[in-house]
C-alpha cells in the first residue's frame, strides 16, 4: 500500500501538468520548462531527504561527538541546519544569478555534499571521523536550500495561468514530495551498498543534474518568467 502511495506521489504532478498543457503553445512551452526544472529540483529532495535516515545513522555510529568532555547526542548535529539557514541567507539570495543557474547550484552543492561523505565514509573505515564532516555537508545542505527552495516557489506562482497560484504552490511542494519519496527508496540500497560506494552514486546523480539543468539554459530561459518576477 506504501509502495502504491509513493508511487502515485511521485506521478502526481507530471499527470497534472500534462492535462494543463493542453492551452497556447506559449503556455505549454511555459508549463513545459516549469516541469522540467521542477523535476531536476526533486534530485536536490532526494539527497536532502538523506539528512533523516543514513547521515543520522552515520553521526550515530561513525562519528567522534565527544567534545569537552561532553557527548553530543547525535540528533544535535542536525540542529546546525536551521543555524546555516538563518546566518548566510541575507547574502546567499540576493546573489545576481539567473533562476536555472540558481537551480544548477543547488543541485551541485548537494552532489557536493555527497562527495564530502564518501570521503568521510572511506575514513571511518579506520575509526569515528570529526563532526566537521557533517557540519560541512549541512552547510552545502543549507546553502542549497536557501538559493533553490524560495525560488521554486516564485517561479511556480509566476508560471500559473491565472487562478491557479495556489495549486502551482502545492505543485512545487509536491515535486519536493517527489524527491523524497525517491530519497527513501534510495535508502534501501544502503542494505546492499557499503557508504563509501552509496554516498558517491547519489552524488553523481545530483551532479549530472546540476550539468543537464546549466547545458539547457539557453533552452529553458525563454520560456520562464523574466528574471525580476524571480528576484527572491
Amino acid at each position: 500500500m506504501l509502495a502504491l502511495l509513493g508511487l502515485a506521489t511521485v506521478c502526481l504532478p507530471f499527470l497534472y501538468l500534462r492535462a494543463l498543457s493542453r492551452r497556447s503553445a506559449l503556455e505549454r512551452n511555459r508549463l513545459g520548462a516549469f516541469t522540467a526544472v521542477m523535476a531536476a529540483s526533486a534530485a536536490f529532495w532526494t539527497i536532502f531527504a538523506q539528512s533523516g535516515s543514513v547521515l543520522s545513522l552515520f553521526a550515530a555510529h561513525h562519528t567522534g561527538r565527544v567534545a569537552l568532555g561532553f557527548t553530543v547526542p547525535a540528533s544535535w548535529l542536525q540542529s546546525v541546519h536551521p543555524l546555516f539557514i538563518l546566518l548566510p541567507a541575507p547574502f546567499v539570495r540576493r546573489l545576481p544569478t539567473t533562476t536555472i543557474t540558481k537551480f544548477a547550484g543547488a543541485l551541485a552543492a548537494a552532489g557536493l555534499s555527497f562527495c564530502v561523505m564518501a570521503l568521510a565514509a572511506l575514513l571511518a573505515r579506520a575509526g569515528d571521523v570529526s563532526m566537521a564532516w557533517l557540519i560541512a555537508v549541512y552547510l552545502l545542505y543549507s546553502l542549497g536550500v536557501i538559493v533553490l527552495a524560495p525560488v521554486g516557489r516564485a517561479l511556480a506562482a509566476a508560471v500559473a495561468p491565472p487562478g491557479y497560484i495556489n495549486r502551482f504552490l502545492a505543485l512545487n511542494g509536491m515535486f519536493a514530495a517527489v524527491g523524497v519519496v525517491l530519497g527513501g527508496q534510495f535508502y534501501r540500497l544502503t542494505a546492499v551498498l557499503p557508504l563509501p560506494a552509496y554516498f558517491p552514486a547519489l552524488a553523481g546523480i545530483a551532479l549530472a543534474t546540476a550539468v543537464a539543468v546549466a547545458a539547457a539554459t539557453r533552452r529553458l530561459t525563454p520560456h520562464l518568467p523574466p528574471a525580476p518576477y524571480l528576484a527572491v
